[in-house]
């Protein structure tokens, strides 16, 4: 078949997100596929290895959101900083909606490569195309493409939710428009795909047929390479050390729990900074700063931003935990970041804060690996304690291999088992 890849994330952009539609071109492709890749420009480019073809479209995202993020506020009250203080302070509203440069709801930059990426691809027909969100945009080329008729099917995959996003609620005076929008275009999908029950029900109620909504969870490649950073496990008389990869998002991904733990062994005197480190390593850490001051922990807690995914995966299996954080609102219960797959596969016991046990991420992580979850600041000082005295501790599920996991979870596996829908 010639299919045809939309998405905004794509490697070498160092982000969970990438991995799901790189594993598709990845393994279409081993599988005798004609793939191409639609993806915006970022800098560098991916080496395709002539496995398969790569186009890039340019969006105003990665120039404008460099000057917005640039703009400080002078100190003096001259009409000039007003403004930039203003327009700052206005992004910021709007971003926290999911808009503007984020990539979630509109108005948004980063979708702005829809015009430019469909004139690129109309001209070729395509036995599948399939579009991935987020953003939006994607979809909008995967219909378009459809409607003209130049694809004879098409996929829209949801790794999260557009319309009913729980981090993201839109810009009131535009909702109307974009949920109306989502509906019309996923008429023309032959298969809309998200990573777990609870998203496919939410999306079962924007389309007619029901059917045609399946679920692909996230995965793990099995044959990513792995650095390790360290050359053994945790030695005798060092550090507990705790590891935290990815994205800090200010009141979603919130490790005020264990920091709070944290300050309460403090005022009974303990000298937690001798006893443990926590590592936190990803470019985005939203409020984690203001966090730190506020527990005071900045004498056990480090950031050390941006870190090669080859390398990241290799700190995973180099500490004593990995904590795991992601929201605990009801609307979230079937998000499961593709994060979890990674700390699954590393075989190094889990911190859950947030989700619970009955939320997908919390039975996946229970089925397949040993893991805690933290829901109270009593809970977060009994576990410190534990840990931090040499004791065991009670995970209530212990790690159980990976050959049932790798069964199911395996971005190879869930790829072929992408095809099977339009056969």
């Amino acid at each position: 078949m010639k299919i045809l890849i939309v998405s905004h994330y794509f490697p070498p952009h160092n982000s969970i997100a990438s991995l799901r539609p790189y594993s598709w071109a990845k393994y279409w492709s081993e599988l005798g596929h004609d793939v191409t890749v639609l993806t915006t420009r970022k800098g560098e480019e991916i080496s395709d290895d002539g496995k398969f073809k790569v186009v890039y479209v340019s969006s105003l995202y990665s120039r404008l959101f460099k000057k917005i993020s640039s703009v400080k506020v002078a100190e003096n009250k001259s009409r000039k900083s007003i403004f930039r203080s203003f327009f700052k302070g206005l992004h910021g509203r709007l971003q926290s909606m999911g808009a503007f440069t984020w990539d979630s709801r509109m108005p948004n930059i980063v979708s702005t490569f829809h015009r430019t990426g469909y004139e690129k691809v109309k001209d070729e027909s395509w036995d599948l195309v399939i579009s991935t969100f987020a953003p939006y945009s994607s979809h909008i080329i995967g219909y378009k493409l459809k409607k003209s008729g130049s694809a004879k099917k098409w996929i829209a995959d949801y790794r999260d939710l557009w319309c009913d996003n729980h981090m993201y609620s839109g810009v009131p005076i535009i909702r109307i428009y974009e949920n109306w929008l989502e509906k019309n275009i996923l008429k023309e999908a032959d298969c809309i795909t998200t990573v777990s029950k609870p998203l496919a029900d939410t999306l079962k109620d924007k389309v007619d047929d029901i059917n045609k909504v399946k679920v692909i969870p996230n995965g793990y490649d099995f044959d990513d390479e792995v650095v390790s950073t360290q050359p053994c496990k945790k030695q005798e008389n060092s550090k507990i050390e705790i590891l935290y990869t990815g994205s800090i998002y200010s009141g979603f991904r919130d490790p005020s729990l264990l920091f709070s733990g944290i300050s309460e062994l403090k005022k009974q005197s303990v000298n937690v900074s001798d006893l443990l480190k926590i590592t936190f390593a990803g470019s985005a850490k939203g409020d984690l700063d203001l966090l730190i001051n506020k527990f005071d922990v900045a004498d056990v807690v480090e950031h050390i931003g941006m870190v090669p995914r080859n390398e990241v995966l290799g700190m995973q299996r180099n500490v004593d935990y990995l904590l795991l954080l992601e929201s605990g609102d009801p609307k979230a219960a079937g998000v499961i970041t593709g994060k979890v797959f990674e700390y699954i596969a590393s075989e190094t016991p889990m911190i859950i804060i947030g989700p619970t046990k009955r939320s997908e991420l919390g039975m996946l992580a229970n089925q397949y690996s040993s893991a805690i979850f933290l829901e109270s600041v009593s809970e977060s000082v009994i576990f410190l304690k534990t840990i931090l005295s040499g004791d065991s501790i009670n995970f209530g599920s212990e790690n159980k291999g990976n050959v049932d996991f790798k069964m199911q979870y395996s971005r190879k596996v869930l790829a072929e088992k992408v095809l099977r829908f339009i056969e």
